[in-house]
């Protein structure tokens, strides 16, 4: 049980990771603070989506799957869309992924963060929640599915800080189509 745990929490992380990669790029001087704010945001969404598809359980599971992925999708979409339209009419001032280069932008955290976690909302009423080898240990699952995508979560971030400002423009634009890709994966492949 332990290995399968792992594998879907690794597997739920990879659209954040994915995320934070293009966030560490983009911010001017990605710090170690901030990377772990990235962890915070998506490791802390993850585990409460999947607590809160275990407590929702088969009540809701099916409904989940259908709408909360379109939900997903529009959200990622939007954002990925907004980031991408930035890309071909951006201002001087260096206004950005987030907000000002150097800050991050709470609100779009947050928005990222739940609308990558929808997965796992679905994950925790569909596979933790109904699984009677993972519904016996619903509180190890959840902290171990946001502590992978923690730790994925700010790796990918310091690793975006590596890849460096001088692919900026480039990587705002692959970011913008990651974030309508991931939208999509999550519509027809969850």
């Amino acid at each position: 049980m332990l290995i399968s745990v792992f594998l879907i929490a690794a597997s739920l992380a990879m659209d954040a990771f994915a995320i934070s990669v293009s966030g560490g790029i983009l911010f001017k001087r990605m710090k170690l603070s901030q990377a772990l704010v990235f962890g915070y945001y998506f490791g802390v969404a993850q585990a409460a989506m999947t607590f809160i598809g275990c407590a929702l359980g088969s009540l809701l599971s099916t409904w989940l799957v259908s709408v909360g992925n379109l939900c997903a999708f529009v959200i990622l979409a939007i954002i990925g869309g907004k980031m991408l339209w930035e890309t071909f009419h951006k201002n001087e001032s260096g206004d950005d992924f987030n907000g000002s280069g150097e800050k991050i932008s709470h609100k779009k955290m947050f928005v990222m963060s739940v609308a990558t976690s929808i997965d796992a909302l679905a994950v925790g009423a569909g596979v933790i929640g109904l699984e009677p080898r993972y519904s016996a240990h619903i509180v190890f699952c959840g902290i171990t599915i946001g502590a992978v995508t923690f730790v994925l979560t700010v790796i990918g971030a310091l690793l975006g800080k590596k890849l460096g400002g001088a692919i900026k423009t480039y990587a705002e634009r692959v970011g913008g189509a990651v974030l309508i890709l991931i939208g999509l994966k999550i519509l027809f492949f969850s």
